[in-house]
């Protein structure tokens, strides 16, 4: 038979009487439970057996007073609290004020392949915002995350260094590891065991053999890479670490059809949405045919859009005008139109043949002047036939060079009129 509603309620009375003195013997420390961890991978035995190690850990670190997990389980039992499917943070703030408690740690156990992750949360029962955040990555065997994962995991939360042991007469100093470390991208920030060992490459570390290591590598814009290695006496190891850049968006709202350059590289045309770059200054461009050109320096923050709003300045058709008139093809260019390199090309290429048409022609006309003045003082009829016929091919061939010329030239006066009419209108 179950108790009496009066005596459970008593009962309830008593747990929580119990609760507050426990709490007021250590007022100067803030009274923090922890909730079974979720698991992913692993079985429910080992996620009861690795918290419950956490809680040890953590009472042994002793910056909170932690609710012991038996007690937490008679009083939610006695307030009727079913604990199945308690994962939420509103449900960690209920299960804290049932407790009385001040902080709630809650979190999750993962496993792929060898690869333990061991993330963890503490929530303001008053507030219920989350505080805290950490996690931590090892690899190995269960074994491993159980003697020195979790007690790294606690340490990590609660932002205390592991213990340095002395060397001493009785332990004499083993001979250390040493570990290479690269990363992609390189100049990320090294720190083992929170101290700071440069940029890498870095070559050569000495590590203490036989512990385990807190390894992070931390480089402005890409997110911070943390993971653990305990290396043996004398072991040579390297680490390899791939970065991942912080990524933001960008939208760009404003004139269509306008041509878009980002840090000198080509995306396309606009409109452009939620396009991802990493976060940090990029150097914005747009052009579009008849307008000015319009720059910008553009902060991407990270997870967050960024909107530019811009508006393109039309070009005056002045300008373009008044540069037709002085080059063919000049207008065009001005304006942003390519096809003013065309009436460029062709123009200089009229120009070209116009100039060495007429030079041949004066050369010519130079020589049929020359025939002509021999002819006339020819008294020997005999020659002065021969010399006719001279001065007859010299005035053909310089009559064919005078077409072409005037042909080179008139074209060069077309195409000079249809790209003053084109940019006019």
């Amino acid at each position: 038979m179950g108790l009496p509603l009066p005596m459970r309620r008593i009962t309830s009375a008593g747990l929580c009487l119990l609760v507050l003195l426990y709490l007021l013997a250590a007022q100067e420390k803030p009274t923090l439970a922890v909730l079974e961890f979720d698991g992913f991978g692993i079985s429910d035995p080992e996620i009861q057996t690795l918290t419950n190690r956490l809680r040890t850990n953590l009472t042994q670190i002793d910056v909170y007073r932690i609710i012991e997990r038996g007690l937490m389980l008679e009083i939610l039992q006695e307030q009727d609290f079913q604990m199945t499917g308690c994962t939420s943070d509103e449900c960690a703030v209920e299960v804290g004020q049932l407790l009385g408690a001040q902080l709630m740690l809650a979190g999750s156990i993962g496993r792929v392949g060898n690869t333990w992750t061991v993330e963890m949360r503490i929530i303001d029962v008053e507030t219920g915002a989350v505080t805290k955040s950490a996690s931590y990555d090892t690899r190995g065997e269960i074994d491993l995350v159980l003697t020195e994962g979790m007690g790294a995991a606690a340490r990590k939360i609660t932002g205390v260094a592991a213990p340095v042991e002395p060397v001493t007469a009785a332990r004499p100093a083993l001979r250390p590891a040493f570990l290479d470390v690269t990363t992609a991208p390189r100049g990320a920030v090294i720190f083992v065991d929170d101290i700071d060992k440069g940029t890498t490459p870095v070559s050569r570390l000495e590590l203490p053999p036989g512990i385990s290591h807190d390894i992070s590598a931390r480089l402005e814009r890409y997110h911070p890479v943390d993971t653990t290695l305990a290396l043996e006496t004398g072991e040579q190891a390297r680490l390899n670490l791939t970065l991942q850049p912080m990524m933001g968006y960008l939208v760009l709202a404003g004139d269509g059809g306008a041509k878009v350059r980002l840090d000198g590289r080509t995306l396309g045309s606009t409109p452009l949405e939620r396009l991802q770059l990493q976060m940090g200054l990029h150097q914005l461009s747009l052009t579009k045919p008849e307008h000015y050109r319009y720059r910008a320096e553009v902060a991407v923050e990270y997870d967050h859009i960024t909107t530019v709003n811009y508006t393109l300045k039309k070009k005056s058709k002045g300008p373009a005008v008044a540069l037709s008139l002085v080059l063919p093809g000049g207008g065009q260019l001005y304006h942003g139109r390519m096809k003013g390199l065309l009436y460029l090309a062709a123009s200089a290429a009229l120009s070209y043949l116009g100039f060495t048409s007429h030079m041949d022609y004066a050369d010519e006309f130079d020589n049929y002047q020359t025939l002509l003045d021999d002819y006339n003082s020819e008294t020997d009829p005999t020659l002065a036939k021969q010399k006719m016929d001279a001065v007859q091919a010299s005035f053909d061939k310089a009559k064919e060079l005078e077409l072409n010329r005037n042909i080179m030239l008139g074209s060069l006066g077309a195409i000079w009129t249809v790209s003053l009419v084109d940019i006019a209108f």
